[in-house]
């Protein structure tokens, strides 16, 4: 491949070797394979098998390693093409422009690499830095980089037999087997009941400072009027996978890694010391040193593996974005890295807020979140009218992406916006109410409703806030706490970390806290205590 190959020094000379062919090809195969390095290592690393229900299907992987090899074939095709013209690489400019732009594109896939695992947050300036740095170096240094930077990206091919000789690793490695539940303990007459709600990504400003005036949320409304009703509370993270375990285990964190297939390696903030979820002591082991029976429903965490050991009823539905929709389905797997792959460059180009090659909300992920929502539905219209159980925990998909309901119709449809989930989510409270009300349960259990995290404006924008100008993104998320029996709201204007929410429960468990007043007596003791969420 002349433009990848040594420096022309003559017309003799046009026709590269054929030594010089294949070392050009095995190039541009190694950097397209880059360039798909990150789904690899999701692959590879065993990161979905967290997400999933077990066993993971032999056929699923095959079905993904062959779509990323076909890409990625498909994606050298392309550079061999460019790079190979001969009458092009037989001009010194245009050889030099030729490769100048094939190391200045090496960064792209250091940018996906750092995209999608969150190494510098969202500064997407300082990928545009460093992209200008790096370009500049190339500008200045060509002759002395281009060699040593075609040997490390053809020694970089061996990742390529690597990365397929550990996804064959998952196919013969044995299933896992989903562990039993706790059994019941006895039943205690005067025990305190309560019900814990996640909506996942509810912001407090969308869904109540500044709410769309189209959208109507009765039930929310009902309740902040006879509820404890929270103004101040900040999220425990950003990010659902960092929220859910700062809050059962009311610690801020600071990262949390998988740690395939059943948990999570987490870092605390206050001294950056790391426990695997398993070894820390969490709202349910605690609920049941209590003697308290717990049932979970609830998306995207696997909380059946989780929480095993300490809940008698659960059921969970793992968040289908995260395995990417019909992965088992080589063509539409092929047709979505490729979209991929136009999603990542535009972000990369600041254009991820308006450009339609987002992959993340297709149809199929918009069925895969219905399903997921009417399966937590069934499982928490159930546990929430079970008398047997002394604390439950629902979490919901919504107003979380896709949207999935229309609000003009009141129909759950694949299509919608973050505004019609808004709705989904408070048609949801009131099902979950008269599902209490007709048994009787509603008055005598406390029902805390509040969010993993508030609305992110990296994430929700554009066409899914129907165009909207989204306010400042705001750490704050809804917060209301209806203690048994009940009946007068009560507005607390203090901040304070949700990470209290496991404290805050324990206590009410305790009858420590029973009133609203006694509550807010508690909130000022041990507000302090947790720094502020950001």
């Amino acid at each position: 491949m002349d433009s990848l190959a040594p420096p022309l020094r003559s017309a003799a000379l046009l026709r590269p070797s054929l030594r010089e062919r294949l070392r050009g090809i095995a190039i541009c195969i190694s950097f397209a394979n880059l360039c798909f390095v990150y789904q690899w290592s999701k692959l590879s690393s065993r990161h979905l098998e967290y997400f999933r229900y077990p066993p993971v299907d032999p056929g699923y992987l095959m079905a993904q390693a062959a779509g990323v090899i076909g890409q990625t074939l498909l994606l050298a095709l392309v550079f061999y093409l460019i790079s190979g013209n001969a009458k092009l690489s037989a001009a010194p400019r245009a050889q030099w422009l030729i490769r100048t732009i094939f190391m200045v594109s090496l960064f792209y896939p250091f940018h996906v690499l750092q995209t999608e695992s969150g190494l510098f947050g969202n500064n997407n300036w300082l990928a545009w830095a460093l992209l200008a740095a790096w370009t500049v170096a190339v500008v200045r240094y060509h002759r002395q980089l281009f060699r040593p930077v075609c040997s490390t990206v053809l020694l970089l091919l061996t990742l390529l037999p690597l990365e397929v000789g550990t996804l064959a690793l998952q196919v013969i490695r044995p299933a896992y087997v989903e562990p039993p539940l706790a059994g019941r303990l006895a039943a205690a007459p005067n025990r305190p009941r309560v019900l814990w709600v996640i909506f996942d990504e509810l912001d407090y400003q969308w869904g109540f400072t500044k709410r769309p005036a189209s959208v109507k949320m009765p039930e929310f409304d009902r309740l902040a009027l006879e509820s404890f009703s929270a103004t101040q509370a900040r999220r425990a993270a950003r990010s659902t996978m960092a929220a859910i375990p700062a809050l059962f285990t009311g610690t801020p964190l600071s990262k949390v890694a998988v740690r395939p297939p059943d948990d999570l390696a987490l870092t605390f903030q206050a001294g950056r010391q790391t426990a695997l979820f398993s070894s820390v002591p969490n709202i349910f082991s605690e609920a049941r040193k209590l003697g308290f029976n717990s049932g979970i429903a609830g998306w995207y965490e696997p909380y059946c593996r989780l929480l095993a050991n300490s809940v008698v009823s659960c059921a969970w539905s793992p968040a289908q974005s995260n395995i990417s929709p019909d992965m088992d389905r080589y063509w539409a797997w092929m047709v979505y890295l490729f979209r991929l792959q136009l999603y990542n460059f535009s972000r990369l180009a600041g254009l991820n807020s308006t450009v339609p090659t987002d992959p993340y909300g297709g149809r199929a992920d918009r069925m895969n979140q219905i399903e997921e929502y009417e399966t937590i539905a069934s499982a928490a219209s159930r546990a929430v009218a079970d008398a047997g159980l002394d604390f439950v925990y629902l979490h919901w998909p919504v107003p979380h992406r896709f949207g999935i309901y229309d609000r003009r119709t009141e129909r759950i449809v694949p299509s919608g916006t973050y505004f019609d989930n808004l709705q989904l989510a408070d048609r949801t409270l009131g099902d979950l109410r008269s599902a209490m009300e007709r048994v009787g349960l509603w008055d005598r259990t406390t029902v805390v409703v509040s969010a993993d995290h508030s609305a992110r404006a990296d994430f929700e924008s554009g066409p899914f806030i129907e165009n909207l100008a989204p306010p400042p993104e705001s750490p704050v998320v809804p917060f209301f706490v209806k203690l048994a029996g009940q009946r007068q709201g009560m507005r607390y204007d203090a901040a304070f970390n949700a990470c209290l929410t496991k404290d805050m429960l324990l206590a009410i468990m305790r009858g420590e806290v029973d009133t609203p007043t006694s509550l807010a007596a508690w909130l000022e003791k041990n507000r302090q205590r947790i720094p502020l969420g950001r």
